[in-house]
């Protein structure tokens, strides 16, 4: 479990499901024991405009070689 709080740049990675399985587990348990984080995390589920709603969706579209 992660020490310490994740910055702002985490924090997003996060919010954006951009990092990778292994790491969203461990994190979840420092998120759920954490109020800063948590309240971080349901900011940045609150605001839902069209960037983030597009890097959600580039997130999961796969590259093409």
């Amino acid at each position: 479990m992660p020490r310490v709080c994740l910055d702002h740049d985490g924090m997003l990675a996060l919010a954006l499901g951009m990092l990778p399985p292994s790491v969203l587990e461990e994190l979840s348990e420092h998120i759920e024991s954490c109020e800063s984080c948590l309240a971080t995390i349901e900011s940045f589920a609150e605001v839902e405009d069209s960037l983030i709603s597009d890097f959600r969706q580039a997130a999961e579209v796969p590259l093409e070689d």
